[in-house]
């Protein structure tokens, strides 16, 4: 991608992940979270790609035009789903899962990337709007 082309960056962040990995042990924690975000990118029903996995955050992206509100709030709302029968699965064996919860940002506008290192990131201009579920 070496042309700004418009797109969307869609990034998920698991809240409460130092507090939960700090209750329960960084081993567990590890293995949790990953099954976690997998129940997140198992619902990703608007083929965003992933641009990267930071911890307790995936940052996806798409090019094309932008999604309307609806169609956005639709896939937190299934990635959100996902996320709690995953907690719900796992709440019986590690009660501490109930106090984690998911939030999003969302960005529409020029996606670029850039080179550090050797690393490719994304940036872009804009608003980007903040929920915390």
């Amino acid at each position: 991608m070496d042309a700004d082309l418009k797109g969307t960056i869609f990034i998920v962040n698991i809240s409460g992940y130092d507090h939960f990995v700090s209750e329960i042990g960084n081993e567990m924690g590890s293995l949790i979270i990953a099954k976690l975000l997998n129940a997140i990118i198992k619902a990703n029903n608007l083929s965003f790609l992933i641009s990267e996995i930071e911890v307790d955050a995936i940052l996806f992206y798409r090019l094309g035009p932008a999604f309307t509100t609806d169609v956005i709030l639709a896939q937190f709302k299934a990635m959100l789903k996902s996320f709690n029968n995953e907690i719900n699965a796992c709440k019986s064996f590690y009660p501490q899962v109930k106090k984690l919860s998911i939030k999003w940002v969302v960005h529409y506008g020029n996606i670029g990337n850039f080179s550090v290192n050797g690393f490719s990131r994304l940036h872009g201009p804009g608003t980007a709007k903040a929920v915390n579920f």
